[in-house]
Parts: C-alpha cells; sequence; structure tokens
C-alpha cells in the first residue's frame, strides 16, 4: 500500500497538473478574444492525442467540449471512459476499414479530415444507422506539397457538391487545412480556403466554416478567418520523447502480469483507460504506441528492471 507521503505526493501532482490545464486554457481562449474581439464565435477544439482521460476531464471541468483526436482506436476508447456530453473530432488521417468504428461513437461530432469522393461514400455508408447526420471538413492540401494530405484547392468545389448531392447522412460543415494557409502559395493562382468557401454560398447558399490554426500559428490562422482552432501542445504541453507517465494500482499489476507472462498488448490499452494519476513510471511514448518498439524494450533486461522497480 502507499504510504501517507505517497498519497500526497500523488494528491498534489494531480492538483497541479489541473490548475496547468486550466491555466493554459484561459491563456488560449483569451488570445481568440482578444484577435476577435468577440466579432465573431470561433470553436476551440483540444488536440488530446496520446493525453491521459485525467487531462482530458481537468479541461472538461474547465468548460471545454471539443476534443481532438487523430487515432480511432485511441478515440474509441476514450469515448468510452468520458462524459457522453464531450464533442469529439476526428483530426487524423482517416482509413477505409475505420469508418465504421469512427461512425459507431455516438457523441463523434465532426471527421475532419474527408479528401476524397471514396472517403465521403465510405463514412456516408457507415453512417446509415445514425439518427443524426455527421458534420465533416473537406480537408484542403494549403502546401501545394504533394506530400501532405488534404484534395487539391482547385478540385474543391466538384467534391462539395458531389457529397452534398449524393451523401444524405453526412453534413458539409467547412474546410480544413493542416495550419494556417500559405499566403505566398495563392498569390500564384491557386483558391484560398476563404475563396472556396464564399464561392460554395453563392452556388449553394450554404455557409462553410474554416478549420485552420494549432497551436504555432492559430493566431494567424484566426487573421486569416479561422471559425475552429485545433490546439494540442499549447493546453496540454509538448509530446516529448520521453516522458514520465503515471499509472494506477491496477496498472502496475497488469504492467507485472505482462512482463511475467509475456503479454506485451496490455500495456497501451492499460494507459489510455488510465483516468486517475499513481505512481510514476518513465518510459518513451513510442515504446508503447509503438508495439514492436514496445515489446523490443520490455523484453530487454533493462525494460524488465525499469519496470520491475514500481511493480515488485
Amino acid at each position: 500500500m502507499a504510504s501517507t507521503e505517497e498519497k500526497v505526493s500523488i494528491e498534489n501532482n494531480v492538483v497541479i497538473r489541473k490548475e496547468e490545464i486550466e491555466k493554459n486554457l484561459l491563456y488560449v481562449r483569451q488570445c481568440i478574444e482578444a484577435i476577435t474581439q468577440r466579432q465573431k464565435e470561433v470553436r476551440l477544439v483540444a488536440v488530446s492525442k496520446y493525453k491521459p482521460a485525467s487531462d482530458i476531464r481537468f479541461a472538461y471541468e474547465f468548460g471545454q467540449r471539443h476534443f481532438g483526436e487523430n487515432y480511432v482506436q485511441e478515440l474509441s476508447e476514450k469515448s468510452k471512459m468520458l462524459p457522453l456530453d464531450i464533442q469529439w473530432h476526428f483530426i487524423g488521417t482517416l482509413q477505409s476499414n475505420k469508418c465504421k468504428m469512427l461512425a459507431e461513437i455516438p457523441n463523434l461530432w465532426a471527421v475532419e479530415t474527408i479528401d476524397s469522393k471514396k472517403k465521403a461514400e465510405l463514412m456516408n455508408k457507415a453512417c446509415v444507422s445514425r439518427d443524426d447526420k455527421l458534420k465533416i471538413f473537406l480537408q484542403v492540401n494549403t502546401s501545394g506539397e504533394e506530400s501532405k494530405s488534404g484534395i487539391q484547392p482547385n478540385e474543391c468545389l466538384g467534391l462539395l457538391n458531389y457529397i452534398q448531392d449524393n451523401c444524405n447522412k453526412l453534413e458539409l460543415r467547412g474546410l480544413m487545412t493542416i495550419g494556417a494557409p500559405n499566403r505566398n502559395h495563392f498569390n500564384e493562382g491557386q483558391p484560398n480556403p476563404d475563396f472556396i468557401a464564399k464561392e460554395f454560398r453563392k452556388e449553394r447558399g450554404i455557409e462553410l466554416e474554416l478549420s485552420m490554426g494549432m497551436s504555432d500559428d492559430f493566431e494567424e490562422a484566426l487573421k486569416l478567418g479561422a471559425t475552429n482552432v485545433r490546439i494540442g501542445s499549447t493546453i496540454f504541453g509538448a509530446r516529448p520523447g520521453i516522458v514520465t507517465y503515471t499509472i494506477s494500482p491496477y496498472q502496475q499489476r497488469a504492467f507485472a502480469g505482462a512482463i511475467k507472462h509475456g503479454v506485451f498488448n496490455v500495456f497501451r490499452r492499460t494507459i489510455s483507460q488510465a483516468p486517475y494519476v499513481g505512481v510514476p513510471i518513465t518510459l518513451g511514448y513510442l515504446i508503447y504506441y509503438d508495439r514492436k518498439k514496445r515489446h523490443d524494450f520490455l523484453a530487454s533486461k533493462a525494460g524488465k528492471e525499469e519496470l520491475l522497480k514500481y511493480t515488485g
């Protein structure tokens, strides 16, 4: 059992972490208000990928409701653990075989990464049993780089019209870009997201939002017309290569059993389901998010010694 000192230390860590997240959220909200002067409504999506449920709950208790996740499995697990009035945004690369799992999340608010006719059709089909229409954003490649995801700007209107006419379970909500648009790129003749939105409104009478801007550039994005910003590290802290995680007594037993019996897949599951903090343990995030690296580390003498220091 944990000593009184250990319990006090854990409680102090919880308070510190909660205050940190609240302080960061307040800072971001104040930045948004300062730039927009409250002349337009801006949605703040707190990007919580790789973050424990406890962090999301702290932000939730401070009034945050929109959260963004990059991985379907992680989003599905967290949605089962946290309040149902959280409004989840999927902002990662959409894979064909994950559409059904995404559609089954009852409080999935939007998918922001539709970038092809095929993905729109698959998502529409997956949503057939949903009571509501699923909000979607069309991801636009504003960088001009072929390696980046997203549809080319000059192809947007065609896909927008196709979705509006053929996907009755999807609600077109807006356009999404990774980061703020590159002004130089648009000066070369490519239509920017704001222009595309205006053209679509002219054709169909539908107002589209602009989802752009992250921690590094959300202030610039707001000045360029963003109405939906996706901010992670400014709220929850940067994702380091090596980080100190905290685990519950239940997880300690799971870790010990995993080492003893060689069941390594338990690690990601137990960490992602931890709603509370416990004994600290140092691991690189890749160790439990990358199956092979996790297995290699835990199979090594150093890995076992590191974990057994805490699990006995």
